[in-house]
């Protein structure tokens, strides 16, 4: 118990106080943002970069601008840009993430298929980028696109958002969907009725219920994302003198910083990735 009560205060110096190595300075630009990889279901894969080279994901893992994620065969994930910003991702799908600030976000599809939700009260300025057109959200809702070698499809489950094309934009509201596919040097498109909800659909509104109704936003700054998932593995408690503090369920022998591993990050330094679901805010 004793652990647990001091655990919180440790919590808050991890985040102000990122570690370096001896001698060494990090220059974090505060522009910069740091995306969180969620939800990891079967098999997928990040890439550094353009280093080449794809190593497997794990829960917590953080992702810095221009960082692909690829999501194999019958498999799903789930990216936090920021407090009320995911990116879910299906079978086969393939997304880079281009621009990554702290309210700024360009992610382009590339293959596959990505839902894009935005809860309320978010002040997010996103981009959604696929072979031929933009999508950018003007409201709290959720999107889907599909990326194809033949077409792209963008469905409003929920919301409002415009359609960049090269030269024009246009507008999709709920319930819509926009089929774009280039014949001979001409790009056509179909603006008709969104498809009936798939797997990924009702899982992606499943996940925006449950982050929608987490009480832990209620403790935690706006600017820490990640707390939604605290209310799964702990409780809060006020204690004295100090004020609400986070109480993780775990057996007797756990303590922190035992269970992952440090990754370093080009502006950021070295990271605590932790094993523990829960181990985004926290750390």
């Amino acid at each position: 118990m004793r652990i647990t009560t001091v655990f919180p205060a440790l919590l808050v110096l991890a985040l102000l106080h990122p570690p370096t190595t001896p001698g060494q300075v990090v220059n974090a630009d505060p522009a910069l943002g740091v995306a969180r990889i969620s939800v990891v279901s079967g098999d997928v894969a990040t890439q550094r970069g353009d280093s080449g080279d794809w190593i497997a994901a794990d829960v917590n893992m953080p992702l810095v601008e221009g960082d692909s994620i690829q999501v194999g065969g019958g498999s799903k994930a789930e990216v936090q840009l920021a407090r009320g910003n995911f990116v879910r991702l299906g079978s086969d799908t393939e997304v880079r993430f281009l621009e990554l600030g702290s309210r700024r976000f360009r992610v382009q599809v590339l293959s596959g298929t990505a839902i894009y939700s935005e809860l309320e009260g978010s002040e997010a300025d996103v981009d959604i980028e696929t072979p031929f057109v933009a999508v950018r959200p003007m409201q709290s809702g959720r999107y889907k696109v599909a990326v194809t070698p033949a077409s792209t499809v963008i469905e409003v489950r929920r919301g409002e958002t415009e359609i960049a094309f090269q030269h024009s934009t246009s507008t999709l509201a709920k319930g819509q969907s926009l089929t774009v596919w280039q014949e001979s040097d001409e790009l056509k498109f179909e603006i008709g009725r969104a498809g009936p909800r798939e797997s990924l659909d009702k899982w992606a509104e499943r996940r925006d219920k449950t982050l929608r109704h987490a009480i832990s936003h209620r403790y935690v700054s706006r600017d820490i994302y990640g707390a939604g998932t605290l209310d799964r593995y702990g409780s809060w408690r006020y204690v004295l003198n100090i004020g609400f503090c986070w109480f993780p369920r775990v057996t007797v022998s756990w303590v922190p910083y035992r269970h992952g591993r440090w990754i370093w990050l080009d502006y950021y330094g070295w990271t605590w990735v932790g094993n523990e679901p829960w181990g985004w805010a926290p750390y």
